[in-house]
């Protein structure tokens, strides 16, 4: 080819019209470069496939023209060292790979197409028989606390409470969470502070923090800003980010609810010491509903917040009533002796116009 030129171009000077022909010659090399390198490569791949030969090395075969081929043919992989693409030869598809050789040429690797979705399809089937005739089940007896707790079954339940009674600190806070949110038990505030408290008393951290936000809402026990406190300060000292956060807001309400306490006082109000929150003010209202429903209750709550006397039947009920009542006022403008009021007379009118939500004073 080089020849051929080089003597078009000699004889140009002294024959001008071949020139043209030259020229001619050059835009035909330039427009068939594609074409050339296709039949170049694919010309290669037939005699592989006439030889029988599912490898080969060819060092005068540029690695580009190879790649460019691939491309051409909708190559699935290519880069700067290998490339591959299916290739149809004589109405048979081929899987081809082009892999670039250090001194420049290229080693060709064929594969028959249909074998080689045979081997993928008998690969898939032997994984989907072995997945079932062998169904791995996970021994939930080797999990983690943590890994046991995200498993929400009533087994991994019972397996929990079961650490839980032997003393792990993590197993009674992840009790004491299905008791505060109702998780495969009723829902159970005063245990779920219970459990909280056994693993806050071990330093466990999340434990702390649950039993600080308890304190904090009047949640199984008296509304009380300053325990709620006090455990946020433990667990933030073990680095418990949601616990700095609750303190520092502790600290902007601590100073208003010791004023506007420190101004019932002056007034003669019995007003249980909190912020206001009729969100938390409903349900503490609901839940003491619930309790006084019982005569037997209501009577012996009148008794127990006028006289500090609690009868031993149904005592527990009772002492719930009086937290609830307590807890109420810490949320509302109501003082505690409104709500006794309240209860003992059966006339909830101090509470109509409620809002559902909201803060006030």
């Amino acid at each position: 080819m080089i020849l051929g030129i080089l003597a078009l171009l000699v004889l140009g000077f002294f024959f001008p019209p071949l020139w043209l022909v030259l020229i001619g010659y050059l835009i035909y090399i330039y427009a068939s470069r594609h074409t050339r390198k296709e039949r170049a490569v694919e010309g290669r791949i037939r005699a592989m496939i006439a030889a029988k030969k599912d490898m080969a090395t060819f060092s005068e075969l540029y690695y580009e023209a190879a790649r460019s081929y691939a491309i051409s043919k909708g190559c699935t992989v290519s880069d700067h060292e290998a490339a591959s693409a299916g290739v149809m030869i004589d109405g048979k598809a081929w899987n081809a790979v082009f892999l670039r050789e250090r001194d420049g040429g290229t080693t060709i690797t064929l594969q028959d197409h249909a074998a080689v979705e045979k081997w993928i399809q008998n690969d898939v089937d032997s994984v989907i028989a072995a997945g079932k005739s062998v169904e791995q089940v996970p021994d939930i007896r080797l999990m983690g606390t943590s890994t046991l707790a995200r498993q929400r079954t009533d087994e991994a339940f019972q397996m929990l409470l079961g650490r839980a009674e032997d003393g792990e600190a993590e197993a009674q806070n992840e009790i004491g969470f299905c008791y505060g949110k109702g998780v495969y038990v009723a829902k159970n505030y005063k245990l779920a502070h219970q459990w909280y408290g056994k693993s806050a008393e071990q330093s466990f951290a999340n434990a702390q923090f649950n039993l600080g936000v308890l304190h904090y809402q009047g949640l199984g026990c008296k509304r009380d800003i300053g325990q709620a406190e006090n455990w946020f300060k433990l667990a933030a000292a073990q680095g418990h980010s949601n616990a700095q956060q609750n303190l520092r807001r502790i600290e902007l309400e601590k100073p208003l609810v010791l004023e506007i306490y420190a101004v019932n006082q002056q007034l003669g109000k019995q007003k249980a010491p909190g912020l206001v929150d009729f969100e938390l003010a409903h349900l503490y209202l609901d839940e003491l509903k619930a309790l006084i429903d019982d005569e037997e209750v209501r009577q012996g709550f009148v008794l127990a917040a006028t006289t500090g006397q609690i009868s031993l039947a149904k005592a527990a009920k009772i002492q719930d009533a009086v937290t609830w009542a307590w807890n109420l006022s810490s949320a509302t403008p109501l003082t505690y002796h409104q709500i006794i009021n309240a209860v003992s007379n059966d006339d909830w009118s101090v509470f109509n116009g409620m809002p559902e939500s909201g803060s006030g004073t």
